[in-house]
């Protein structure tokens, strides 16, 4: 909430909290990763499920829910005004950002006790009251009544849910959080198409993080493109070197021509492992900063990006399942699966927001209902499996660990592919970033633009997503980094925020190599962990500026 602002929008709100749990979800699969004989009852926790709290339980969570039950008379009252907007709330004499601090305390705290029984429940608490104002309209408009009536839906929905999963059988394998998740997602998707649950959210174009650049880059950008890229590759090279030498066992100069010259194996077979996932990071990371710069361009939001809107974890369940079904599936076989899986959540995406022109809110929350989905569907495999669940576990937050000239064969491609259709996205772009109506009037294809981009987005996502996982906030923080250094049009922005992004992944491989050695950290978890905290940061900064500045 301090990241997106008291009176942040709806929009930066529900993308600043997805950030949040990006974050935890990074650190949970880190303390695993070091204990591996928690991980299937970790999973199961996560997934959701009423087989946990037992009569003690119960007590005890009852004992935590009298403080939020006795706050929250105090706080439904001065909520009722804030249906007419802050102005009105404020001018019926409400506090708003005490009202606002208040409501949110007793509502984490309901929350908290319900994840303590039953695991983190999906959708519950937003099908609920979304449903209430459907069916009763007006009548449901007042908090008074739409609390209590939503905690009765809330738990008859739920179970209902446990019900169905024993009656049917399933409660050896099936939880019944991913009942929940099953059944709620249609529920929330067809809420979100009809409008219900963003129409009177103002999702206005959201500022970017920060505006200030610096004198170099714009002196670099004024520079002709082929001593640009040669720029580029001497730093890709020297960083590669860089990387190559260092970790375990350091390896110099005379190392390196050793090795070149066939007189020390052992140097060789190093460089072998190092070259090749630094590689991987270097492509990886570009395809997912260039993923990331056209969905904060279509969503118009600076945290928008493949982790947020569902690409990434829908690219990876489907990567997941064919790493179940063939453990020794090829690289092609694996990045067909997460074509697949993006493509899936794409398709979903355009066909649920065509009606609403792709509006950012839509999009928005379509990819977190979706990637939600998904990230259930995930942690529920991990419980079946019984081999290596550790293995799993850390290919879903991403890595370049083991990876081979393999994955390397199959980025290449997608990289060179991406430098043309990139250059010629640019120039759109920037006239879509005037806004839609200006944009039509230049003679812009919204309609065809928006979902062409998603399009070349999800692409560039799943293929990096194929060679090293799931890997969050590359595609969130190198575009932010990149306007920090002053890349002001998307063609700069494009060729600067995949330069960070590549160089970004790469110091996570070499990070995730060293830290620890020889055990290693999976590369996913210091994106997240470095990349979190700096945009949480950012928009703390931002959200005090509009603030002191009145916005």
């Amino acid at each position: 909430m301090a990241a997106a602002g008291w009176r942040a929008t709806p929009l930066r709100l529900v993308l600043a909290g997805s950030v949040c749990m990006l974050l935890f979800s990074a650190v949970a699969t880190l303390v695993l990763a070091f204990f591996e004989q928690s991980i299937a009852g970790a999973a199961l926790w996560a997934s959701g499920s009423l087989y946990q709290p037992g009569a003690d339980g119960l007590k005890l969570a009852m004992a935590w829910l009298v403080l939020p039950l006795i706050a929250l008379p105090f706080v439904v009252r001065p909520l009722n005004p804030f249906v007419l907007g802050d102005d009105a709330a404020a001018a019926a004499g409400v506090r708003i950002d005490a009202t606002r601090i208040a409501a949110m305390v007793v509502a984490v705290g309901f929350a908290s006790v319900a994840v303590s029984i039953a695991g983190p429940l999906s959708y519950v608490g937003l099908i609920a009251p979304n449903l209430l104002r459907q069916l009763h309209g007006a009548k449901a408009s007042k908090l008074g009544a739409l609390v209590p009536l939503s905690a009765l839906v809330g738990g008859a929905l739920v179970l209902v849910t446990d019900s169905a999963v024993l009656a049917l059988g399933l409660d050896a394998t099936l939880s019944t959080g991913v009942a929940i998740a099953l059944v709620g997602t249609p529920l929330m998707l067809a809420m979100i198409r009809n409008g219900i649950v963003w129409s009177g959210a103002a999702a206005g174009q959201e500022r970017p993080v920060s505006d200030t650049g610096t004198r170099a880059v714009r002196m670099l950008t004024a520079l002709p493109w082929p001593l640009i890229a040669a720029g580029l590759l001497l730093a890709g090279c020297a960083l590669l070197f860089a990387g190559a030498s260092l970790g375990a066992k350091l390896i110099g100069p005379t190392g390196w021509i050793a090795a070149l010259e066939g007189r020390d194996e052992v140097t060789r077979m190093l460089l072998d492992l190092r070259l090749p996932r630094l590689l991987c990071a270097l492509l990886a990371g570009a395809l997912l900063a260039a993923s990331g710069v056209l969905m904060q361009s279509i969503v118009r939001n600076p945290l928008a990006g493949p982790e947020v809107l569902g690409v990434t974890q829908g690219a990876g369940l489907a990567t997941f399942i064919a790493l179940i079904l063939w453990p020794f599936a090829a690289h092609s076989t694996l990045a067909v699966a997460a074509l697949a899986g993006g493509a899936a959540t794409l398709l979903l995406t355009l066909l649920l927001n065509r009606r609403h022109r792709y509006a950012p809110m839509a999009v928005a929350l379509t990819g977190l209902v979706l990637g939600t989905l998904w990230t259930t569907l995930s942690q529920w495999l991990i419980t079946q499996q019984s081999v290596q669940p550790a293995r799993f576990v850390v290919w879903l937050v991403g890595g370049t660990y083991g990876r081979s000239w393999g994955e390397v064969a199959t980025l290449l491609p997608w990289c060179l592919l991406a430098l043309p259709v990139l250059a010629l996205l640019a120039k759109p772009l920037d006239l879509l970033s005037l806004g839609d109506d200006q944009a039509a009037a230049l003679g812009l294809p919204i309609a065809v633009l928006r979902p062409l981009v998603l399009t070349v987005a999800t692409l560039a996502a799943c293929a990096a997503v194929a060679a090293v996982g799931p890997v969050s906030f590359i595609g969130l923080m190198a575009p932010h980094l990149a306007v920090m250094l002053g890349a002001r049009t998307h063609r700069t922005r494009l060729w600067l925020a995949a330069a960070c992004g590549a160089l970004l992944l790469v110091l996570a491989d070499i990070a995730a190599r060293t830290l620890l050695a020889p055990r290693e950290i999976p590369a996913g978890v210091l994106t997240a962990m470095i990349g979190a905290p700096y945009l949480l940061i950012l928009l703390i900064v931002q959200a005090r500026r509009e603030k002191r500045s009145g916005r």
